[in-house]
């Protein structure tokens, strides 16, 4: 049964896990990028004075922008998330779950859920929206004024097309996600409840999420993505290819949906035993039959890791 709402989320703890799990998330890419780049060079040595003498300082100066770029976006957006969600807490119901006394999450209450999540999502795809539309008009407005060829645009009509085309992507992205949400939540909850997610949460001024059980997170979000994933890749293959190529595009699939959803609880994990877990706060939900005490576990219960 649907018990335990999630009340408050601690921005600051959100912003700091999630900046550090991206930031190690992105060092390990650039890492197998670079082993890949070795490969491919040793391959191939003719391109190795090629891409030293015209590409790597740029490569370089191109990584270096874009990882500080990203964790910035990260830190700002996760915090912002955070404040939103605690404020919507006065108005909606929020995300809502069952929580066993063995802090075993079995399944999410689809609806008010799914509606925190959209509400979410709308807010970031109209800002989003918004700047698009505003530096496509700045743009347009300053090729007008700088080049002869577009002085005789009609700057009125072309702003006014902006904003359809604009609005018209904000609303199908907003809809594609919505139906994507969805579906992955029926999904997750088929998961769950033959394989709940177990977690460890610790009293710490509040509720501190210590660590995740990396096995039960591939049985249920690993699951789930995977399915979404394998749904994609069969309808890839429907609309044309190989089928050679098919297996090898399901067999990388797999691999890779159980290589990332078995890397991020263990990143989460040691993350969290160095600087701390995300913080947050729960409450009984509006549906509530029987209340979970969340911290009160029976005597020697672990979470195996």
């Amino acid at each position: 049964m649907i018990n335990t709402r999630l009340a408050y989320l601690e921005p600051k703890s959100v912003s700091k896990i999630s900046t550090v799990m991206t930031f190690i998330i992105c060092i390990i890419g650039l890492i197998i990028f670079l082993i890949a780049m070795g490969i491919v060079v040793a391959a191939v040595p003719q391109l190795k004075e090629y891409l030293f003498t015209n590409y790597i300082t740029y490569t370089a100066i191109g990584i270096i922008i874009g990882l500080i770029l990203t964790l910035l976006l990260t830190y700002v957006s996760s915090y912002i998330n955070a404040l939103l969600y605690n404020y919507l807490m006065k108005y909606f119901k929020g995300i809502q779950f069952e929580l066993t006394p063995y802090n075993e999450i079995k399944e999410i209450d689809i609806i008010p859920s799914l509606s925190i999540f959209m509400i979410l999502t709308s807010i970031w795809f109209i800002v989003s929206g918004i700047l698009l539309f505003l530096a496509s008009s700045v743009v347009l407005s300053l090729l007008s004024q700088l080049t002869s060829r577009f002085a005789n645009l009609d700057l009125s009509t072309i702003t006014v097309g902006s904003l359809t085309v604009v609005t018209l992507i904000v609303l199908l992205s907003i809809v594609f996600m919505g139906i994507l949400a969805l579906i992955t939540m029926f999904i997750f909850n088929f998961y769950t409840r033959r394989n709940p997610l177990k977690i460890e949460v610790l009293e710490n001024n509040g509720l501190e999420l210590k660590s995740i059980n990396v096995i039960s997170y591939v049985m249920s979000i690993g699951l789930t993505l995977l399915t979404i994933e394998l749904i994609r890749t069969v309808m890839n293959i429907m609309v044309g290819g190989s089928m050679e190529v098919a297996l090898l595009t399901i067999i990388n699939t797999i691999a890779i949906c159980i290589i990332y959803t078995a890397s991020v609880p263990a990143i989460y994990n040691f993350v969290a035993s160095k600087i701390g877990g995300l913080k947050f706060d729960i409450e009984p939900s509006s549906n509530m039959i029987q209340e979970y005490p969340i911290t009160e576990n029976l005597p020697n219960y672990n979470i195996p890791n």
